[in-house]
């Protein structure tokens, strides 16, 4: 990946180690440097090419799929529900909370599948608006939060995969740099069901949108991806 891991929370992760035990579970420091190796092996460009080939219904089965086997990925041998959302028999009926001061929280477990594939609805393969499909996505993806740890990760990962199929790319140093990011998209997690909602999704795009680039030489772009930046 071309951007920061991010750090986890120690706490956090020894307890999920204890309510999601495998056989012969690693201790902290191993899973917690297994998991940051692994993802720094994820690579998008190595997904771009298999995904250009794909058909409609395909390429949405599969976006529908990633969120599951990204998380499988980074975390078996590791937790005992790697690849799987959250659960309402999991401790705590499967209720997660997150954001500063623990401020939202994830959808009910019940909901989360529902939720899951409306926010990869937003990933069209053809769209003249790209950056706005994938903010929208990636905001909806968080507010739901499906796992207990690596969120962000995979839907970050996803959101790259997204831009880039249509030739755009990410400068992630910026977009950390500058934390207000952090804050529109909260503000976009309590106006979710709000007439507001769409004004402030405006407002992130926005900022997003300053940290992205347009490839040159991009191979069979999608149908609708932009050629220049506007």
């Amino acid at each position: 990946m071309h951007h920061q891991s991010d750090s986890h929370d120690r706490t956090h992760f020894c307890e999920l180690l204890r309510d999601f035990p495998v056989p012969s579970p690693p201790v902290p420091e191993t899973a917690l440097r297994t998991v940051h190796a692994r993802f720094e092996k994820l690579n998008t460009e190595s997904f771009t090419p298999k995904l250009r080939q794909l058909h409609a219904k395909e390429y949405q089965r599969l976006f529908n799929q990633l969120p599951i086997i990204l998380h499988r990925y980074l975390f078996e041998g590791i937790f005992s529900n790697a690849g799987v959302y959250r659960q309402y028999q999991d401790p705590k009926n499967g209720a997660v909370f997150f954001g500063a001061r623990q401020q939202f929280q994830g959808a009910p477990a019940g909901k989360i599948n529902n939720e899951i594939q409306q926010a990869v609805s937003h990933l069209l393969p053809q769209t003249n608006h790209p950056v706005y499909q994938a903010v929208k996505f990636y905001q909806q993806f968080i507010r739901t939060h499906p796992f207990y740890d690596a969120n962000g990760r995979i839907g970050r990962f996803l959101l790259e995969i997204y831009l880039n199929l249509h030739g755009i790319g990410i400068q992630w140093k910026r977009l950390y740099a500058n934390e207000k990011w952090i804050k529109k998209l909260n503000d976009c997690h309590r106006r979710m069901k709000s007439p507001e909602y769409e004004r402030y999704l405006g407002f992130l795009v926005s900022h997003w949108s300053k940290c992205i680039f347009y490839e040159k030489n991009t191979i069979n772009p999608l149908p609708g991806s932009p050629d220049s930046c506007p």
